[in-house]
């Protein structure tokens, strides 16, 4: 049976996990009802400026633990220059997709973010972060990373990747009706949540590796993305109708299988990494595969081209 085989438990797996915080049950509840009411959208349909913000939003929160994911690939590497490279590119895309969502971005086709809660929430993100993303710029520019540098990244990354939930979240709520079906919002929320699972499971086997993390904590850690990972994978593949979600839209479908087959060698190397403290290149080039292809699932969710994220 494939590792990524529907689950029992779909529709928990499936809520986002940090709808309490920013939609209530209630919410849920109502949107998934009128969802139920709305015409399917199996098809591809242009992309319209609040499915296009969602989608960046959705971006932002995988990119923040990213960054200290790649600290520890760095440490785990030598701190050779890719490594380094590709720290300080984590947070410039951060960085970038926040001040995009915050000043507007035409080439998306949305005008500058006016609803007050998100913009502090996109402000708090970004200082929380910012720290952790100089740190990273400096080690790229002095081709060093430097025993502070890796603190002054790591420091802060929970509470970081917290502020950028909450950034998404609050995007979200303001823009969500705005999209165009009625579930398109909770859609949204779940397949680009893919890309943050992926990015934790990166990060916790990394930090085991480097033993800041009990091996069994991470495994516990691994564990639990990994099976709201495959819960939500069989929501976006199949269709949850009670909350919301419908059948992929085309272009996704095939997104889709591809991250499918490429789950298996990724949560594999993870959790080689993770026990071993070894594999962290495999790694590397596992989560970037997978990662491309959910990041093409989302754009396809949105509307978009592939790339235009």
């Amino acid at each position: 049976m494939n590792q990524l085989s529907r689950p029992r438990t779909i529709i928990r797996g499936a809520i986002p996990a940090e709808a309490p915080a920013a939609l209530s049950r209630r919410a849920l509840l109502t949107l998934a009802g009128a969802a139920l009411l709305a015409p399917a959208r199996g098809g591809a349909a242009a992309a319209d400026p609040a499915l296009a913000r969602i989608r960046l939003a959705g971006k932002l929160r995988a990119l923040a633990p990213r960054l200290p994911a790649a600290a520890c690939m760095a440490r785990l590497s030598g701190a050779d220059a890719p490594a380094l490279a590709h720290m300080r590119d984590c947070w410039a895309a951060f960085l970038g997709a926040a001040r995009r969502l915050r000043d507007g971005d035409e080439s998306l086709g949305f005008a500058a973010e006016k609803d007050f809660r998100a913009r502090q929430a996109l402000a708090t993100a970004e200082a929380v972060g910012r720290v952790g993303g100089e740190a990273a710029e400096l080690a790229a520019e002095t081709g060093a990373l430097t025993g502070e540098a890796f603190d002054a990244v790591l420091r802060n990354a929970e509470s970081f990747e917290a502020h950028a939930a909450a950034a998404f979240a609050a995007i979200r709520d303001a823009h969500g009706a705005a999209a165009r079906s009625v579930g398109a919002a909770v859609r949204m929320d779940v397949v680009t949540r893919q890309s943050l699972l992926v990015e934790r499971i990166a990060r916790e086997a990394a930090l085991a590796a480097l033993e800041l993390r009990q091996a069994q904590e991470a495994a516990r850690g691994i564990d639990q993305d990994a099976q709201l990972f495959a819960a939500s994978h069989a929501a976006l593949r199949e269709g949850a109708p009670m909350l919301g979600i419908a059948p992929p839209p085309e272009g996704a479908r095939a997104a889709l299988a591809r991250a499918e087959e490429l789950w298996p060698d990724f949560e594999a190397a993870a959790r080689a990494l993770a026990a071993s403290g070894a594999g962290a290149d495999g790694l590397s080039a596992a989560r970037d595969a997978l990662a491309a292809a959910l990041d093409a699932a989302a754009d396809r969710y949105a509307g978009l081209p592939q790339g235009a994220i």
